[in-house]
């Protein structure tokens, strides 16, 4: 069990930089992870990246 299991993190800015650091390590921790970004073809590759670890 995760430190962070039955926590929800939403985090912004979310497929590059400090943001995809965040998403890696909440949901590595356990978290339900929700993220957005403005940034559409990199969102979509870490939605890609998601649905492979499930």
């Amino acid at each position: 069990m995760g430190r962070l299991d039955n926590k929800v993190v939403i985090i912004t800015d979310a497929a590059s930089g400090m943001g995809l650091a965040a998403v890696e390590l909440f949901y590595n921790k356990g978290a339900k992870v929700v993220v957005t970004d403005i940034a559409s073809k990199k969102f979509q590759r870490l939605v890609r990246i998601f649905i492979q670890l499930n």
